[in-house]
């Protein structure tokens, strides 16, 4: 009987042993660093203390919140919790069975009998070979299941089509992709249910958008695969608007690989629909805007400079709009505004803001508004032109107008279309002094992307905010 019990004692620690190795061994695909603390740089200080530009106010190096690493952990999370549970109804029948064995032997009054030992051992044995081998097949299941379904987030996308030569084109002639290979100026025309490719090494392209209407339900409408430097013109009095959609690699509605330019006095309307996918984005490379009427709609960042290097945002005038559901403008590395109308909103979730870059941000001109969550980053010290930077005690809830006011005098009005409790207001205008901050107030003058021009507003709620610069 001693044989029995050492045997059974043997077994059931060779059976756990067998659940911790399996476990370790198939959770190994899902290992990934949990996201770090996604609230802001400038951790929800209180209003009174938030004024502009303080000496301290330095960029932090942290790690930006992205969409993907939040659910891999959930994943991951998930699988823990299974072999946490396998190991512990392991160790539980492991436990019974030698407690049972135990007092049977040792006990002055036999539990049971030599049948029931019997049946007691070989139910063990089934339930924990049941225990690791189906434990063992869900978590690798579940880890496989995972693994496929990180590969597969973004989609391979057939970029062939029919290669251009002229540097006029009609988008409505063609019924697939148009692949421009040479450097040169393109005008486009028209309407296209596909995407226009870039693929000319070394060489400089322009794109002029002379009316066009792009949408591609694959992936980027504009994709600057490879090219020396990619600019977009837009044709005085018109009206370019792009979309996207799908899952690819190319996950912006306009993607650049290389340096990206957008100039001229049209309109472009940038719907990013990509499944958390961007509005314009360049890979490792900059972003410059010189002019323009720019309305950008998406589904993560609305202008962002990506990659590992990451690549500097500049903006020297135009009215651009921004309508984020990740980051409004967001940089892996820094932004310049230099002048131009912007407003900008992220999204109304957590761990995002209206402008957010890796080393910093200065603004030298302009009027901006940039609107978010629970995260905020002030400009740069270095900046030429003063802010406004604040995290409010509450929420103000979308379509509320708020004015900007100085000794009674409208200094800004507007409305943005989602909530917001963050908010950074800098305008030429800004000078040492008090300033108040209204909001429910009503507005007799045109709201043009988010912001109220001419006219004049009415007395509204003081949301008792003391600023001063």
């Amino acid at each position: 009987m001693k044989k029995k019990v050492i045997g059974s004692f043997i077994g059931v620690v060779l059976s756990i042993l067998m659940i911790g190795v399996g476990v370790s061994y198939n959770e190994q695909p899902l290992t990934m660093e949990a996201p770090q603390n996604f609230m802001n740089k400038e951790e929800m200080a209180p209003p009174q203390q938030q004024t502009q530009q303080k000496p301290d106010n330095q960029p932090q190096d942290m790690p930006q919140p992205q969409g993907m690493p939040m659910n891999n952990n959930r994943q991951k999370q998930g699988v823990s919790m299974l072999s946490i549970g396998l190991i512990g109804g392991g160790s539980l029948i492991g436990a019974t069975c030698i407690m049972y064995l135990s007092m049977s032997h040792f006990g002055k009054k036999k539990a049971f009998v030599n049948k029931d030992k019997i049946m007691i051992y070989a139910l063990s044995s089934v339930l924990l070979t049941e225990v690791i081998f189906g434990g063992a097949y869900i978590i690798k299941k579940q880890s496989n299941y995972f693994v496929e379904e990180e590969k597969s987030e973004k989609e391979d996308v057939d970029l062939n089509g029919n290669d251009v030569h002229t540097s006029f084109i009609r988008l409505d002639e063609y019924n697939e992709n148009i692949l421009i290979n040479e450097g040169g100026t393109y005008t486009l025309t028209g309407s296209l249910e596909h995407s226009v490719i870039i693929d000319a090494e070394n060489q400089d392209v322009i794109l002029v958008f002379n009316g066009v209407t792009i949408k591609s339900d694959q992936t980027a409408a504009i994709v600057g695969k490879n090219q020396k430097t990619l600019t977009i013109q837009l044709e005085d009095k018109t009206t370019n608007t792009l979309s996207d959609g799908g899952n690819s690699e190319y996950d912006a509605c306009i993607y650049s690989a290389s340096d990206l330019i957008i100039e001229g006095n049209g309109t472009l309307i940038v719907d990013g629909c990509q499944n958390e996918g961007e509005g314009i984005a360049t890979e490792d490379a900059n972003i410059t805007i010189h002019s323009g009427n720019i309305q950008i709609h998406a589904n993560d960042d609305g202008l962002n400079a990506g990659g590992d290097q990451g690549g500097t945002i500049t903006i020297n005038d135009g009215q651009i709009y921004i309508d984020a559901s990740g980051d409004g403008i967001d940089s892996n590395k820094d932004a310049i505004i230099n002048g131009g109308t912007i407003f900008v909103m992220g999204s109304e979730q957590g761990g995002n803001a209206g402008i957010d870059t890796d080393a910093g941000y200065q603004i030298n001109g302009g009027k901006i508004i940039a609107l978010g969550t629970d995260m905020i980053e002030k400009p740069m010290s270095s900046s030429k032109q003063k802010s406004i930077s604040l995290t409010l005690n509450t929420t103000i809830e979308k379509n509320t107008n708020i004015t900007l006011t100085a000794q009674d005098q409208e200094v800004i009005s507007f409305q943005a279309s989602k909530a917001f409790k963050t908010l950074i207001i800098s305008l030429p205008s800004l000078e040492e002094g008090s300033y108040q901050l209204l909001t429910q107030t009503t507005h007799t003058g045109d709201l043009i992307n988010g912001i109220y021009g001419d006219g004049t507003y009415s007395q509204g709620q003081d949301l008792g905010i003391q600023i001063h610069l």
